[in-house]
């Protein structure tokens, strides 16, 4: 498969057109989103090509979690589109079937290959001059999708994403309501959530670019078969923050101490006593250089969660 050849330098003009990643971080980061025209249909062939999917889907051994379809109605059960292959006394279950999947492809349902990066050098590439530009974690999927669907309903991501259009043409609407900073316990679906009325919508033909903030309602209906890159960048929050705090707030031999949860109720100077400790000891654990033991652990969390991710990806569990 095809290696990024480019630098740092021109991937990243690249990816954010005339702006430089500064620029991009301070005018669109988090912010607004941004649709770059590329200048060439093959624009982004050093990072994916439609057929770098079919050798991906016919010479790789895909599993769950790999691999989903979707359409705008449902998700497919992954027994749908998988096998088991018998190896010896033992076997490998939920192999992706490719037989299957096209069946099910001829029927709307888009192809969707998570975590691509991981069987890809390409994508591994771009994945991780991403991680170097954005500090945190980076991961890539595919979508191809059959003329004239939509493989998702008008949602939100709890992530950044920057869409790569590889081939085929897709409609991109914006929608009016977008969910403010959304996080996985606050994942689109988990709760009623009300994307109102497009107010925006666009085309992307190949070598086309699209960034949009986490939270930002969205869908996409393809014209004609279309394939795209969808890069999540998933960044700690304050709340990681905030949790890193609080377990390194442990080491204080006064927090180890048993709470009385019936006194708290009932006795005032008792809740207020344990209120002022808390208040005190986190003031001074978030004093200064102090504050970075947190950071750094934020962080750490924020990348072992990849981690705990390939392990899932790359052994089907």
């Amino acid at each position: 498969m095809k290696k990024l050849e480019l630098s740092k330098q021109d991937f990243e003009g690249r990816f954010f057109g005339k702006l430089s990643c500064s620029e991009f971080r301070r005018e669109f980061f988090r912010k607004a989103h941004l649709l770059v025209r590329g200048s060439s249909e093959d624009f982004y062939s050093c990072v994916f090509s439609k057929g770098d999917l079919s050798k991906l889907l016919s010479e790789r051994m895909l599993h769950r979690p790999s691999i989903r379809m979707a359409r705008e109605d449902g998700v497919l059960a992954m027994s749908e589109i998988s096998t088991s292959i018998p190896y010896g006394v033992f076997s490998f279950e939920n192999v992706v079937d490719v037989e299957k999947v096209q069946h099910w492809y001829e029927r709307g349902y888009t192809i969707n290959v998570r975590g691509a990066h991981y069987n890809h050098s390409g994508l591994a590439a771009a994945s991780k001059i991403m991680q170097e530009l954005f500090d945190c974690n980076v991961r890539t999927n595919l979508y191809l999708t059959p003329s004239g669907q939509r493989g998702l309903t008008p949602h939100y991501d709890v992530h950044d994403v920057i869409v790569v259009q590889i081939s085929g043409t897709k409609v991109w609407s914006l929608f009016e309501n977008n969910f403010e900073n959304p996080t996985e316990n606050f994942r689109f679906g988990r709760r009623p959530f009300d994307v109102g009325k497009v107010i925006d919508e666009f085309e992307l033909s190949p070598g086309d670019l699209l960034y949009l903030p986490r939270g930002f309602s969205h869908a996409a209906t393809s014209n004609i078969e279309s394939l795209h890159v969808t890069i999540g960048i998933e960044e700690p929050t304050a709340a990681d923050l905030l949790r890193a705090v609080a377990d390194l707030l442990e080491t204080e031999v006064d927090l180890r101490e048993s709470i009385e949860f019936n006194r708290m109720a009932t006795d005032a100077d008792y809740r207020d006593a344990l209120v002022k400790q808390l208040a005190s000891c986190f003031a001074e654990r978030t004093k200064g250089s102090r504050l970075f033991d947190a950071v750094s652990l934020a962080k750490k969390r924020n990348f072992d969660r990849a981690i705990e991710r390939d392990v899932s990806f790359l052994n089907g569990l």
